[in-house]
């Protein structure tokens, strides 16, 4: 009707951004999304028995504070696996953990110490990473870390 009566050439980026968000959102994958809820989860167990095998969010953020987590007791490789759709997971391990990592995102950026991946479909792969004391000492730590889409940060702590 618009092109009839010469006027609704105002309406042509209201339709693009309709458009492009309609792409956007047809094209995401959110059947591939973790099933884990809403919103944001924080973490901080103390010992290996505390500590789930994993952690999961469709969308939020994810603050895992393992750095008060006991390696010295027990034996055996503690492992654990975080899953986000969409949003953040920080990481903080202990200083000297023997750390074992394996993180990727689909779309985001990974940050571990000085070491930044950023882009789409990003890895990052550490074995056998000693820590701060560079000696192999305690229970490994083994953790795989999963964003969709968001930003992964590794501290040691």
């Amino acid at each position: 009707m618009g092109s009839f009566l010469r006027a609704g050439r105002g309406l042509v980026p209201v339709a693009v951004v309709v458009g492009l968000i309609t792409w956007g959102s047809l094209s995401t994958p959110w059947d591939e999304f973790p099933r884990g809820g809403f919103g944001d989860l924080d973490i901080s167990p103390t010992s290996a028995a505390q500590l789930d095998p994993v952690y999961a969010r469709t969308v939020g953020d994810i603050d895992a504070d393992l750095s008060g987590l006991d390696l010295t007791s027990g034996s055996g490789v503690v492992r654990t696996e975080i899953l986000l759709g969409a949003g953040s997971v920080q990481l903080t391990v202990p200083d000297d953990a023997d750390l074992t990592l394996f993180a990727s995102t689909g779309a985001g950026s990974i940050t571990y110490g000085d070491e930044v991946r950023d882009g789409v479909d990003q890895r990052l792969a550490l074995v056998e990473d000693l820590g701060d004391d560079g000696v192999a000492s305690g229970r490994p730590l083994e953790i795989t870390v999963r964003a969709d889409t968001g930003d992964v940060e590794v501290l040691r702590g």
